[in-house]
């Protein structure tokens, strides 16, 4: 695998820094407003606690009054009040049970209520049943005995415990509500600064990385054609097949000797341009630097310029990123006249 360069690096880093600090200020936001969230339901809960009890505590007075002014006037009418105000009581006493599970001192609290509740509804039942049957002055002296205040002052006293306790714990809730509130919206802004800031970051770590890139192709442009330079102006033949003996690139010298060109060249093989013998003894010398992948020199015979010429030819083979042969080189010398003086000597 290639490397990466040493702008890509800081890039990389740069990018990777900005993406941690805006996931841990997401996580950060996510968590405040989970518990802004919570704390809301936790505020709503203690108000529907305090409902329920003021709610008992007025229908229990509602359950009072309505018997004393049957006991007074007689009248079936006033029990109105009392015979919804015994359906109404109990509701709400299971409804508080219900969202006051988990709160044991609150639980016990209304046990205790629950017992003193049933008795103010048998006592106001009987005050009701006493008048009913036995007239005024026996309501009146059972009244009297003061049994139906001492229960309501209980369930009073009670009930004012529940609702100081459900007042603090709305106070604090509140409190904390404010301070996750406060919290979520102090991250929730630093996100957005850093998103802000992440752009403009991003934006210049960019520009600085196209920048150091058009540097990177410029010299790599350059290097190119001071090696083409090189290659062209060359008296050696240099090319450069594929596996398949294809040409993929050759220089001015080749073009020269063998009249082809840089461009109809490519695609093609040895068998478009030489004799099939001399072809198949130039891809047999390939196919040896492909199978031992490593730098070899052969003598060739070629032809061009209406003659055989001997050539020194040095070929090495092309490694991709994981040192695959994807390709071979070959840079080929001219030794015809040298051959020649040395047969003569």
């Amino acid at each position: 695998m290639k490397a990466f360069s040493k702008s890509e690096r800081k890039i990389l880093v740069s990018i990777l820094s900005i993406l941690i600090v805006l996931c841990s200020l997401a996580y950060l936001s996510h968590r405040n407003s989970t518990r802004v969230l919570a704390s809301a339901e936790e505020v709503d809960h203690a108000q529907e606690v305090k409902y329920h009890i003021e709610q008992l505590l007025a229908v229990s007075v509602d359950l009072e009054t309505g018997a004393r002014g049957y006991v007074i006037t007689g009248d079936e009418r006033y029990l109105e009040p009392s015979n919804k105000a015994i359906a109404d009581i109990f509701q709400h006493l299971d409804h508080l049970k219900v969202i006051a599970n988990g709160n044991q001192l609150q639980l016990s609290r209304m046990n205790e209520l629950e017992k003193l509740v049933d008795a103010e509804v048998s006592n106001s039942t009987r005050t009701i049943e006493i008048r009913r049957n036995k007239g005024l002055d026996e309501a009146v002296a059972y009244v009297s005995s003061g049994e139906n205040k001492r229960l309501m002052d209980k369930i009073r006293g009670i009930t004012n415990l529940m609702l100081q306790d459900e007042d603090m714990v709305l106070k604090n809730r509140k409190e904390e509500n404010r301070e996750f509130v406060k919290n979520f919206n102090l991250t929730f802004d630093l996100l957005l600064i850093k998103i802000a800031i992440s752009i403009i970051a991003i934006f210049f770590v960019l520009k600085y990385y196209f920048k150091e890139r058009r540097k990177s192709d410029e010299l790599i442009r350059e290097n190119n054609e001071l090696l083409e330079n090189i290659i062209d102006n060359t008296s050696s033949v240099i090319f450069i097949k594929d596996l398949a003996g294809k040409y993929i690139h050759v220089n001015n010298q080749f073009e020269k000797l063998f009249h082809v060109t840089k461009e109809n060249i490519k695609g093609k093989t040895d068998h478009h341009i030489f004799p099939k013998d001399v072809a198949d003894a130039v891809r047999h010398a390939d196919l040896e630097v492909i199978k031992n992948k490593k730098l070899m020199e052969f003598e060739e015979d070629v032809p061009h310029s209406e003659k055989m010429h001997h050539y020194v030819t040095i070929k090495f083979p092309l490694f991709d990123d994981e040192h695959h042969v994807y390709a071979i080189g070959g840079i080929a010398t001219d030794i015809t006249e040298r051959k020649r003086r040395s047969i003569k000597q």
